[in-house]
């Protein structure tokens, strides 16, 4: 007779189990929808953070090209100003002229 109620304890310990399983796998529904809607939320995040980065990378290279630009205008001035500030080429001298030294 220990037996058969031994074995009833063990049956209904099994089937405590697989109900337990049960609803924890399909009664967590409400848990799901909250991990889905944090998840829609995280991927909008990123999004626009990959919007963000877009557009910084563009600004970016906008500001090479004018400093490149500026770079090339620097360069020019420069050049410029080491013509200008050079000393000029020896004059040449003239010949005396006769008659001007005659009067």
């Amino acid at each position: 007779m220990s037996q058969a109620t031994g074995n009833k304890v063990s049956l209904g310990c099994g089937t405590l189990i697989l109900i337990a399983l049960i609803v924890l796998l399909f009664g967590n529904s409400g848990g799901t929808s909250d991990l889905k809607r944090e998840v829609r939320a995280l991927k909008n995040e990123l999004r626009s953070l990959d919007n963000k980065t877009s557009e910084l990378h563009a600004d970016v290279k906008n500001i090479e090209i004018q400093l490149q630009s500026q770079n090339e205008v620097l360069r020019q001035m420069n050049s410029i100003l080491s013509k200008l500030s050079a000393p000029p080429p020896p004059a040449e001298k003239m010949p005396a002229d006769p008659k001007v030294e005659s009067e």
